[in-house]
């Protein structure tokens, strides 16, 4: 199991949490990567992609990001979460070791 926090990116239209190097380097593989986890205690399933700079980052959905309570500046916070976050907190991330490398 590797556990982290990483705050959730804006890049263009897209929210990301962006992995640190550090828990990269934990991956079974430097190219996609399949994983499972959670955010802030919400399930989740992801699709890690390399940024080619030794990390892997993956898109948030809208979905969950309501689910988990996340936002950014640009998607205002839902109401049970105003007042208690902002883009500097960093989201809880649990990744379970169910990878799977995508050739």
């Amino acid at each position: 199991m590797i556990r982290f926090e990483a705050p959730l990116e804006t890049i263009g239209s897209w929210n990301i949490i962006r992995l640190p190097e550090n828990v990269s380097r934990e991956l079974p593989s430097r190219g996609i990567t399949l994983v499972e986890g959670t955010i802030n205690r919400t399930p989740f399933q992801a699709v890690l992609e390399p940024d080619g700079k030794g990390s892997h980052w993956f898109r948030v959905s809208e979905d969950l990001q309501a689910k988990a309570l996340l936002f950014t500046s640009r998607s205002p916070a839902p109401l049970a979460a105003r007042g208690r976050r902002t883009t500097q907190n960093c989201e809880r991330i649990v990744m379970q070791r169910r990878f799977n490398s995508v050739s």
